[in-house]
């Protein structure tokens, strides 16, 4: 098992590598323990070999993080705790386009990618607006 570090937030699991991330996330219940799930997201916005976690996840991995995000996001027991991760799914959805576009056009990305990621990703998307972020067009990373 996994030990996710932050010292804030006990937890019997610990990532301490990428490849312990993509472990994880092909769990397809992780989501449910809701600690050790947002202190992953945390985790993948720290440094390992001098750039972040999330960008040395493969653009499966990262699909696998949307669809977790999403059921995660959808199990919240309120709307005051998206509101409390509000900074963290917006730095994921950016890290997820970046990793899953990558240099495609946006046409391509919609054409390449299956509906069932889109739309975990455009749901994200759709819950920044409602927590207020200026958000580009879907899809869009500027």
């Amino acid at each position: 098992m996994f030990r996710i570090v932050n010292p804030s937030e006990p937890s019997d699991h610990t990532m301490t590598t990428p490849a312990s991330v993509a472990t994880a996330v092909a769990t397809p219940t992780f989501y449910q323990n809701s600690a050790q799930f947002w202190n992953m997201i945390d985790y993948l916005f720290t440094e390992h070999g001098s750039v972040c976690v999330w960008q040395h996840l493969s653009p499966l991995t990262m699909h696998q993080v949307s669809f977790q995000t999403l059921q995660a996001i959808e199990a919240a027991s309120s709307y005051d705790t998206l509101q409390s991760r509000k900074t963290q799914l917006h730095q994921l959805y950016f890290a997820i386009l970046q990793k899953t576009k990558g240099g495609k056009s946006h046409s391509r990305f919609l054409y390449d990618e299956s509906p069932e990621f889109l739309q975990s990703v455009y749901r994200i998307y759709k819950l920044l607006r409602q927590l207020n972020f200026q958000m580009p067009l879907f899809g869009q990373t500027s």
